[in-house]
């Protein structure tokens, strides 16, 4: 099962931001283009930047093997993506991959950084929210986690009877 994520306000990275406030935010953020399967970037790359999704759509793939490869999320219009790396610094935990023409607002951690020495409110209200998106996908990750050790366990009860 794929996770879609879906446009909310409360959800977005600009919820609780004013029209000035917005602007500056998005001042510093850069738009991408990227066509139909083009790499955002890949799985272990090294970046610190947060995207979202003005246009299209991109689908987060994450390798379970040499060959094998899950979707794991497909970010539509308004989302966020890259926030882990954006937020420790680490490498990237997925492949993001265009699957449409898209659009993205890249922010680089360094000029969030900046942003948020300049005007401490916006960042804090930023900050807020990325804790929002974060314990969200977190939250859902874990639900589908234990729903998938409870099928293994009800298969293994179908299959082998005996089994606790």
């Amino acid at each position: 099962m794929v996770n879609e994520l879906h446009q909310f306000d409360e959800n977005s990275f600009f919820y609780l931001l004013d029209d000035n406030e917005r602007k500056l935010v998005k001042e510093r953020m850069r738009e991408e283009h990227f066509p139909l399967g083009k790499h955002v970037f890949r799985e272990n790359d090294s970046d610190e930047r947060l995207y979202i999704v003005e246009k299209g759509a991109v689908s987060l793939i994450k390798s379970l093997g040499s060959d094998l490869h899950k979707t794991i999320l497909i970010a539509p219009k308004g989302s966020i993506f890259g926030e882990f790396s954006f937020i420790d610094g680490g490498t990237r935990s997925a492949t993001a991959l265009a699957s449409d023409d898209t659009i993205l607002l890249g922010l680089d951690r360094k000029d969030f950084d900046l942003l948020n020495r300049e005007f401490p409110e916006i960042g804090t209200k930023l900050y807020n929210n990325l804790l929002h998106t974060v314990t969200l996908r977190i939250r859902n990750t874990t639900e589908a986690h234990w729903r998938t050790i409870e099928n293994v366990i009800k298969n293994e009860k179908w299959i082998n009877p005996d089994v606790g």
